[in-house]
């Protein structure tokens, strides 16, 4: 699939270790499919199949919500959105790419990226009047490699109230460097990592289980840097218990 080949916006905050719900080191084992792709819940189903609602609704939105009431009443849309159905790439950033919800015309900035996102209140009231620092990130990178001049994330809450906050490109360019040398180093590895496993599988096949083992330990070595966060202790103790599951049992002589 097409991640495999890079990275996503919506794995930037994650790899920058902003993520408070996954560590950097399921990307990096999900880049190498040690990892199985990651399964879509029903709260995921659900935002992917409200988005043609959102970017309906946003179209009618404006910051007053008796004017937002107004315009849905009377079906006055104030601006129009496009689905983007491709993947977007640039050169600058060849170990990047973005897929955008929608795209739409600015008045003042011309084509610009739209990101929808539906939230409820808990998660959305962690962050109230400002994006989640993953968000950030996400945006970022649209705007970085699309170069758009200008963004926005709309967010529909709980069902009952629409928020939209945007970005420039010029804030994006704020954030390219620390994101460009962190993907672009965790991806060095993913593509090194891949290297040492194909030569593991040789090794084994060749029952040299001398070199597996110092393959192992370079291939160890390539992993992200621990991380102090829940989501990194959770994803370790996953792994442990995984490969207590597997791992027999030493036996005595009897």
């Amino acid at each position: 699939s097409f991640r495999s080949k890079g990275i996503g916006a919506s794995e930037g905050g994650t790899i920058l270790g902003l993520n408070e719900f996954e560590c950097k080191l399921q990307v990096h084992h999900r880049k190498l499919g040690i990892l199985p792709p990651k399964k879509r819940n029903l709260r995921m189903h659900l935002g992917g199949r409200s988005e043609d609602f959102i970017s309906d609704m946003w179209e009618y939105w404006v910051t007053d919500e008796n004017v937002f009431c107004e315009n849905l009443d009377k079906n006055r849309k104030v601006r129009e959105s496009r689905k983007v159905n491709a993947y977007c790439i640039n050169d600058k950033y060849p170990n990047l790419f973005v897929s955008l919800d929608r795209d739409f015309i600015d008045p003042k900035h011309g084509l610009s990226a739209l990101e929808l996102k539906n939230k409820t209140y808990s998660s959305y009231s962690k962050w109230e009047n400002k994006m989640n620092p993953c968000e950030v990130v996400q945006l970022s990178t649209q705007l970085l490699v699309s170069e758009y001049q200008y963004g926005e994330i709309c967010y529909l809450i709980d069902n009952t109230r629409m928020e939209v906050m945007n970005m420039l490109y010029k804030d994006a360019m704020m954030l390219e460097k620390k994101i460009v040398s962190e993907t672009d180093l965790f991806w060095r590895n993913v593509l090194d990592s891949r290297i040492i496993m194909n030569q593991i599988h040789h090794a084994k096949t060749n029952y040299n289980m001398k070199l597996v083992a110092d393959l192992q330990v370079q291939l160890y070595s390539l992993e992200p840097a621990p991380e102090e966060t829940e989501a990194y202790l959770d994803y370790l103790t996953e792994l442990s218990r995984e490969k207590k599951s597997i791992v027999p049992l030493k036996g005595t002589d009897d």
